[in-house]
């Protein structure tokens, strides 16, 4: 796909100042076009203005304006899910571009095309191809004194790098990459204060819970934390409860039950302040898993009433939301059982015995074998 020689057969304007033929006015159209979600009129339009300005009227093929339309219209094919032909176009606007020291704007511009011919590439699963882009990326950034300093930029690319190694379960070089990506962009700060580095440090931390990496996945999680609180202008796309619920369980793993009781607790203040403003951030979910994790650890920790209490509100909250509960029955039992040997272990034997005859009456083909190994009344 050759687009340098395209001859448009689309209506020109006639000349003057509303447009003729000049490239320019069908690029500022078929933006418009590609704003509205008008794929191929953006496409059809995009193809004139640049059939214009490759003509003998026009500029010139060896030009930023020819690669900037072949840009352009990459990320139209690219909307309209054409892979091959958005790559065909990135490509030969790449091959347009003439990098100099003197030309730190060319420079600027080629590291844009590359870093969407990289985007692109993850999308066909091309992530070697990729991962060469990127650094080709890294290589030019480090040539240019311009750009040698732009952190923030390098920590993007750094970014990318990471996501492939991620994709490809390279999991010690999307630790190394990230980590990079991280400290980049922290250096990067004074030039683009808004930059969030949030999505990278939560990355980070399921990196390092994955690995079993225990006090760095706490570390990096309290982070996540930290930065969620402070820049609660930007959209972070994780509850805080849910961090919260993440930590609660490596405390566990780090046999610290204090600081998981802590985090635990938090994690179900969260979901039923949300559940109680009818926030649609509210995730019953998390709630009932936050509860749970935090009724086994009571136990554990001899807190017989304190995980009682976390047992009756996940039956509360079961019995208040009718469409969840239906999609657990199969737990219900469980949770009754549950109950009833928490009442056992502080000698209360009729509560016990009126929990386990709900266990039964819940799901009686299930429990009848643990019904009767706990010696519970049939009556």
């Amino acid at each position: 796909m050759k687009h340098i020689s395209y001859t448009s057969t689309h209506t020109y304007p006639s000349g003057g100042s509303s447009g003729g033929n000049d490239f320019r006015f069908y690029e500022k159209e078929a933006d418009e076009k590609f704003k509205r979600g008008l794929w191929s009129e953006a496409e059809s339009i995009y193809n004139t203005a640049l059939g214009l300005a490759t003509s003998d009227k026009g500029i010139g093929p060896q030009s930023m304006h020819c690669s900037r339309l072949l840009q352009k219209l990459s990320n139209v094919y690219l909307r309209q899910s054409n892979l091959q032909n958005a790559l065909e176009a990135l490509n030969e606007s790449i091959s347009l571009i003439e990098v100099s020291s003197e030309a730190p704007k060319l420079t600027q511009h080629l590291l844009s095309l590359l870093y969407d011919k990289g985007n692109i590439l993850v999308l066909c699963n091309r992530n070697n191809e990729a991962l060469q882009v990127c650094q080709l990326s890294i290589s030019i950034l480090q040539r240019h004194s311009e750009f040698a300093q732009d952190f923030a930029l390098q920590g993007l690319i750094y970014s990318r790098i990471g996501k492939i190694h991620q994709c490809e379960d390279n999991r010690e070089l999307a630790v190394e990459a990230f980590e990079k990506a991280i400290h980049l962009k922290k250096l990067g700060r004074d030039k683009y204060p808004k930059q969030s580095i949030f999505s990278d440090v939560l990355t980070l931390a399921n990196l390092y819970e994955s690995a079993n990496n225990v006090h760095q996945a706490i570390s990096t999680f309290l982070e996540c934390i930290s930065i969620s609180e402070k820049e609660n202008s930007f959209p972070i796309f994780i509850p805080t409860s849910l961090l919260h619920l993440q930590l609660g369980k490596l405390y566990i793993k780090a046999e610290k039950m204090d600081l998981c009781k802590r985090h635990l607790k938090e994690s179900v203040k969260i979901e039923l302040l949300q559940k109680e403003s009818s926030s649609p951030l509210f995730n019953l979910c998390t709630l009932l898993k936050a509860l749970e994790i935090l009724s086994l650890v009571y136990d554990q920790c001899d807190e017989f009433e304190d995980a009682i209490q976390c047992i009756q509100q996940i039956l509360q909250l079961l019995e208040s939301e009718k469409t969840i509960a239906a999609s657990v029955s199969s737990n219900v039992a469980d949770i009754w059982i549950k109950l009833g040997t928490l009442h056992s272990k502080l000698g209360k034997q009729e509560e016990a015995s009126a929990a386990f005859r709900r266990a039964r009456s819940s799901a009686p083909l299930k429990i009848s074998y643990q019904y009767k190994q706990m010696g519970a009344s049939a009556a």
